[in-house]
């Protein structure tokens, strides 16, 4: 699998570090799973290779928030400790999510009650 975010749908179940998550009205989910990609290349007796780089994987999701859950948010994304987690998609499949790390550029942002996540981790089906 290449290394870029598929558009899931919007999901049914979402939990990281046993905060349970509820996607905001109309927002879907984008995610990776973790594995092997790069570029393929001929080289120049006609062999074909391929390059194996390694990427994590994660999501981004907006999710509807309160105030409790807003700080035990924060808490999560200041903290130094890896979390395990997962979402559910609407078509019933799971994704574990291990060694996850909240990974937004900045703050946390509460925006009337909608907080933008990008989580990293490693990803797979469960």
């Amino acid at each position: 699998m290449a290394d870029e975010f598929i558009r899931g749908g919007v999901p049914r179940d979402m939990n990281l570090a046993g905060i349970d998550l509820h996607p905001s009205e109309g927002e879907t989910i984008n995610y990776m799973l973790s594995g092997r990609s790069g570029k393929s290349f001929t080289s120049g007796d006609g062999t074909r290779y391929k390059e194996s780089n390694p990427h994590s994987g994660g999501f981004n999701q907006t999710v509807s928030v309160g105030t409790e859950t807003f700080r035990k948010l924060q808490d999560l994304a200041g903290s130094q400790e890896k979390f395990a987690g997962y979402f559910t998609l609407a078509s019933g499949k799971t994704y574990n999510l291990l060694e996850g790390s909240i990974d937004n550029e900045g703050p946390l942002e509460n925006d009337n009650g909608n907080v933008a996540l990008e989580v990293r981790g490693n990803t797979e089906l469960q």
